[in-house]
């Protein structure tokens, strides 16, 4: 055996001691519990320790090493849950856009804008297109770093909600945003899972223009942001963002768009007020 296969083996040896560790603690706490009749019985009465206190991995057959792979599986789905309370997830992710995008938020708000008539007053300047569009990747791939790192846990968070009727927004990018969808849905549902519309536009970003692309990521924060209050409340009604598959957890890093917002802001309002934008309120 070869220095490299040498050290798979042992790297391997020393997973598995940690799964029988993790499986023998399951057992004792009454967490797994073993229907009578079946061959695994045997397997794990044949299963011996060594003077060190370590398993004699010899006496560990397929079928205990299978059952401790999902015991493994198990426990580190709850550590992880528990180290990433859902509540904490929805707060980092609504933290991050509020972060970025509040000042166009709080003119949308002062105006009584949608996220719509507030995206296309943004988007239809081409000075604000051109600042808004530089920090763009950034701002992508640190979503798509957090979901990434958060994903999975907030599925689990969510699939555990026993006794919770859910309800899973589809068919779309996201949500209408002259309507808020939880206002409707709230009084049948305990949960409403929404999806993160930047992932859904993730492959349209790169066919838009340059309008088309400043629109939907100005429309998409903005519609994001009019759920922030109830997504974050410590209450029993929940609304959950899910949006794909991830195995650790990182806090996204602020994006320039905060200081980009900042500068836009005075744009935004002329945009907002300006002869060349009938299509909004005043």
């Amino acid at each position: 055996m070869d220095a490299e296969n040498a050290a798979e083996q042992k790297a391997y040896e020393e997973r598995l001691q940690r799964r029988l560790k993790i499986l023998k603690q399951q057992f004792e706490q009454g967490k797994i519990y073993i229907a009578e009749g079946l061959k695994v019985i045997d397997s794990l009465k044949a299963v011996r320790e060594l003077p060190d206190g370590t398993i004699d991995l010899s006496t560990v057959d397929g079928l205990v090493r299978s059952i401790a792979l999902m015991a493994e599986h198990m426990h580190d789905r709850e550590e992880l849950k528990k180290a990433n309370p859902l509540a904490d997830i929805q707060r980092t992710y609504f933290d991050f856009l509020h972060a970025n995008f509040s000042h166009f938020y709080d003119i949308m708000v002062e105006r009584g804008l949608t996220p719509h008539e507030a995206a296309r007053a943004v988007s239809s300047s081409e000075s604000s297109r051109a600042e808004l569009l530089g920090p763009m990747p950034e701002f992508l791939a640190t979503i798509d770093e957090f979901w990434d790192a958060t994903g999975d846990i907030a599925h689990w968070h969510v699939e555990d909600l026993h006794g919770a009727l859910k309800g899973v927004f589809g068919g779309d990018l996201f949500p209408s945003h002259s309507q808020n969808l939880a206002s409707k849905t709230g009084i049948y549902l305990d949960t409403l899972v929404l999806p993160d519309p930047f992932l859904r536009s993730r492959t349209l970003f790169g066919l838009w223009d340059d309008e088309r692309r400043a629109y939907y990521l100005v429309k998409h924060a903005l519609n994001l942001l009019q759920y922030r209050e109830l997504a974050c409340a410590p209450n029993p009604r929940r609304l959950s963002l899910w949006s794909q598959i991830l195995l650790s957890y990182r806090s996204p890093r602020r994006s320039s768009f905060c200081s980009l917002a900042s500068r836009m802001r005075s744009s935004m309002e002329r945009e907002c007020s300006g002869e060349n934008s009938p299509r909004l309120k005043k």
